[in-house]
Protein backbone atom coordinates (compact mmCIF):
# COMPACT_ATOMS: atom_id res chain seq x y z
CA UNK A 1 0.00 0.00 0.00
CA UNK A 2 1.54 3.47 -0.95
CA UNK A 3 0.30 5.73 1.46
CA UNK A 4 2.00 9.33 2.43
CA UNK A 5 2.21 10.83 5.75
CA UNK A 6 0.98 13.94 6.67
CA UNK A 7 2.34 15.51 9.99
CA UNK A 8 1.32 12.32 12.15
CA UNK A 9 -2.03 11.00 10.60
CA UNK A 10 -1.30 8.33 7.33
CA UNK A 11 -3.19 10.19 3.97
CA UNK A 12 -5.57 7.66 3.61
CA UNK A 13 -6.04 8.76 0.07
CA UNK A 14 -3.25 5.73 -1.11
CA UNK A 15 -0.66 7.97 -1.55
CA UNK A 16 -2.56 10.48 -4.28
CA UNK A 17 -2.75 13.58 -1.48
CA UNK A 18 -5.39 16.56 -2.15
CA UNK A 19 -4.86 20.07 -2.28
CA UNK A 20 -4.48 20.35 1.45
CA UNK A 21 -1.49 18.20 0.95
CA UNK A 22 0.71 18.35 -2.14
CA UNK A 23 3.75 20.30 -1.65
CA UNK A 24 3.48 22.37 -4.57
CA UNK A 25 0.41 24.09 -2.83
CA UNK A 26 1.25 24.10 0.75
CA UNK A 27 4.50 26.35 0.05
CA UNK A 28 2.32 28.98 -0.97
CA UNK A 29 -0.38 28.74 1.35
CA UNK A 30 2.37 30.35 3.79
CA UNK A 31 2.17 33.02 1.32
CA UNK A 32 -0.63 35.14 2.02
CA UNK A 33 -3.20 34.60 -0.75
CA UNK A 34 -5.22 37.19 0.70
CA UNK A 35 -2.64 39.84 -0.62
CA UNK A 36 -3.78 38.87 -4.11
CA UNK A 37 -7.34 39.59 -4.14
CA UNK A 38 -8.13 39.49 -7.71
CA UNK A 39 -6.38 36.45 -8.50
CA UNK A 40 -9.10 34.89 -5.90
CA UNK A 41 -11.97 36.66 -7.21
CA UNK A 42 -11.42 35.21 -10.63
CA UNK A 43 -10.62 31.89 -9.54
CA UNK A 44 -13.95 31.54 -7.33
CA UNK A 45 -16.08 33.20 -9.99
CA UNK A 46 -15.50 30.63 -12.20
CA UNK A 47 -16.01 28.04 -10.21
CA UNK A 48 -19.65 29.52 -9.24
CA UNK A 49 -20.18 29.56 -13.53
CA UNK A 50 -19.07 25.94 -14.67
CA UNK A 51 -20.99 23.18 -14.59
CA UNK A 52 -20.27 19.70 -14.30
CA UNK A 53 -22.59 18.25 -16.81
CA UNK A 54 -21.00 20.24 -19.50
CA UNK A 55 -17.11 20.73 -18.34
CA UNK A 56 -16.70 18.00 -15.37
CA UNK A 57 -13.02 18.08 -15.57
CA UNK A 58 -13.58 21.95 -15.05
CA UNK A 59 -15.80 21.88 -12.38
CA UNK A 60 -14.14 19.52 -10.03
CA UNK A 61 -10.86 21.07 -10.36
CA UNK A 62 -12.07 24.94 -9.79
CA UNK A 63 -14.67 24.03 -7.07
CA UNK A 64 -12.04 22.11 -5.30
CA UNK A 65 -9.56 24.83 -6.01
CA UNK A 66 -12.64 27.15 -4.44
CA UNK A 67 -12.50 25.08 -1.16
CA UNK A 68 -8.71 25.23 -0.88
CA UNK A 69 -8.39 28.58 -1.29
CA UNK A 70 -11.18 29.12 1.91
CA UNK A 71 -9.50 26.52 4.13
CA UNK A 72 -6.06 28.88 3.61
CA UNK A 73 -8.13 32.08 4.81
CA UNK A 74 -8.97 29.99 7.63
CA UNK A 75 -12.68 29.15 6.96
CA UNK A 76 -12.71 25.11 7.44
CA UNK A 77 -16.37 25.06 7.55
CA UNK A 78 -17.12 26.73 4.19
CA UNK A 79 -14.25 24.90 2.45
CA UNK A 80 -16.17 21.12 3.28
CA UNK A 81 -19.34 23.06 2.24
CA UNK A 82 -17.38 23.24 -1.13
CA UNK A 83 -15.36 20.04 -1.47
CA UNK A 84 -19.02 18.71 -1.01
CA UNK A 85 -20.55 20.46 -3.55
CA UNK A 86 -17.96 18.40 -6.06
CA UNK A 87 -19.14 14.95 -4.13
CA UNK A 88 -22.77 16.23 -4.85
CA UNK A 89 -21.96 16.15 -8.71
CA UNK A 90 -18.69 13.44 -8.78
CA UNK A 91 -19.45 11.14 -5.37
CA UNK A 92 -15.87 9.15 -6.05
CA UNK A 93 -13.73 12.49 -6.08
CA UNK A 94 -10.69 11.64 -4.59
CA UNK A 95 -9.57 14.70 -4.36
CA UNK A 96 -12.77 16.36 -2.44
CA UNK A 97 -12.78 13.19 -0.57
CA UNK A 98 -9.21 13.61 0.61
CA UNK A 99 -9.37 17.39 0.88
CA UNK A 100 -12.34 16.82 3.68
CA UNK A 101 -10.62 14.41 5.26
CA UNK A 102 -7.81 16.40 6.05
CA UNK A 103 -10.14 19.60 7.30
CA UNK A 104 -11.90 17.21 9.60
CA UNK A 105 -8.58 16.27 10.75
CA UNK A 106 -7.68 19.53 11.87
CA UNK A 107 -10.86 20.53 13.05
CA UNK A 108 -10.43 16.67 15.52
CA UNK A 109 -13.62 15.22 13.94
CA UNK A 110 -11.84 11.98 13.94
CA UNK A 111 -15.58 10.09 13.38
CA UNK A 112 -16.53 12.10 10.68
CA UNK A 113 -12.75 11.54 9.34
CA UNK A 114 -12.84 8.30 9.76
CA UNK A 115 -15.84 7.73 7.61
CA UNK A 116 -13.79 9.64 4.65
CA UNK A 117 -11.34 7.34 5.59
CA UNK A 118 -13.91 4.44 4.75
CA UNK A 119 -15.04 5.77 1.50
CA UNK A 120 -11.47 6.09 -0.19
CA UNK A 121 -10.65 3.05 1.20
CA UNK A 122 -13.52 1.41 -1.10
CA UNK A 123 -12.68 3.76 -3.81
CA UNK A 124 -8.82 2.70 -3.58
CA UNK A 125 -8.29 -0.01 -1.54
CA UNK A 126 -9.42 -2.35 -4.78
CA UNK A 127 -7.12 -4.49 -6.90
CA UNK A 128 -8.94 -2.84 -9.54
CA UNK A 129 -9.07 1.26 -8.91
CA UNK A 130 -11.29 3.00 -11.79
CA UNK A 131 -9.36 4.90 -14.02
CA UNK A 132 -11.95 7.31 -14.88
CA UNK A 133 -11.31 8.69 -10.78
CA UNK A 134 -7.40 8.74 -11.27
CA UNK A 135 -7.48 10.33 -14.31
CA UNK A 136 -9.67 12.84 -12.99
CA UNK A 137 -7.68 13.29 -9.92
CA UNK A 138 -4.40 13.37 -12.25
CA UNK A 139 -5.72 15.77 -14.09
CA UNK A 140 -7.35 18.15 -11.40
CA UNK A 141 -3.71 18.32 -9.77
CA UNK A 142 -1.83 19.08 -12.93
CA UNK A 143 -4.33 22.05 -13.36
CA UNK A 144 -4.24 23.58 -9.65
CA UNK A 145 -0.36 23.03 -9.71
CA UNK A 146 -0.72 25.00 -13.16
CA UNK A 147 -2.50 27.64 -12.01
CA UNK A 148 0.20 28.64 -9.23
CA UNK A 149 2.70 28.43 -11.32
CA UNK A 150 0.66 31.15 -13.70
CA UNK A 151 -0.29 33.25 -10.69
CA UNK A 152 2.91 32.40 -8.07
CA UNK A 153 5.71 34.08 -8.20
CA UNK A 154 8.02 30.92 -9.76
CA UNK A 155 7.79 29.77 -13.33
CA UNK A 156 7.38 25.98 -12.84
CA UNK A 157 6.44 22.88 -14.83
CA UNK A 158 5.70 20.25 -11.96
CA UNK A 159 1.81 20.54 -13.37
CA UNK A 160 3.21 17.96 -16.63
CA UNK A 161 3.77 15.19 -14.27
CA UNK A 162 -0.06 15.00 -13.52
CA UNK A 163 -1.04 16.30 -16.39
CA UNK A 164 0.32 13.97 -18.48
CA UNK A 165 -0.69 10.77 -16.31
CA UNK A 166 -4.39 12.02 -16.76
CA UNK A 167 -3.52 11.90 -20.92
CA UNK A 168 -2.25 8.71 -20.53
CA UNK A 169 -5.16 6.93 -18.54
CA UNK A 170 -7.32 8.81 -21.13
CA UNK A 171 -6.09 7.31 -23.93
CA UNK A 172 -7.65 4.08 -22.68
CA UNK A 173 -11.33 5.57 -22.14
CA UNK A 174 -14.40 6.44 -23.70
CA UNK A 175 -14.67 10.04 -22.35
CA UNK A 176 -15.29 13.30 -23.75
CA UNK A 177 -12.78 14.46 -21.03
CA UNK A 178 -9.96 12.60 -22.64
CA UNK A 179 -9.57 15.61 -25.34
CA UNK A 180 -9.45 18.09 -22.35
CA UNK A 181 -6.53 16.07 -20.63
CA UNK A 182 -4.75 15.67 -24.09
CA UNK A 183 -5.43 19.09 -24.87
CA UNK A 184 -3.49 20.22 -21.55
CA UNK A 185 -0.74 17.72 -21.94
CA UNK A 186 0.00 19.03 -25.56
CA UNK A 187 -0.29 22.53 -24.39
CA UNK A 188 2.05 22.10 -21.53
CA UNK A 189 4.73 20.62 -23.67
CA UNK A 190 4.39 23.36 -26.16
CA UNK A 191 4.70 26.05 -23.55
CA UNK A 192 7.88 24.24 -21.85
CA UNK A 193 9.66 23.87 -25.14
CA UNK A 194 9.08 28.02 -26.47
CA UNK A 195 10.20 28.83 -22.54
CA UNK A 196 13.13 27.18 -22.73
CA UNK A 197 14.07 27.98 -26.79
CA UNK A 198 13.55 31.67 -25.52
CA UNK A 199 16.04 30.51 -22.64
CA UNK A 200 18.40 29.57 -25.15
CA UNK A 201 18.40 32.53 -27.05
CA UNK A 202 18.43 35.16 -24.18
CA UNK A 203 21.53 32.81 -22.72
CA UNK A 204 23.16 33.19 -26.36
CA UNK A 205 22.81 37.02 -26.76
CA UNK A 206 24.63 37.43 -23.44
Amino acid sequence: MNEAVVGNETDPTYGHGCHLTWPELTDLRVKKLEKRKEWLKRVIQMSEECSFKQCPTDFCHLVNLHGYIAFCLEDGNSAIEIFETVLANDPHNINALGNIWYVYRQQGRVNSSRQIEEKLKQILGCQVVNELVLARAYADRGRSVKWFAAYGDKRVFKHITYTRKAAEIGLKLATPERGDWLFDYGLALYIKDLYLVNLGDRKSVV
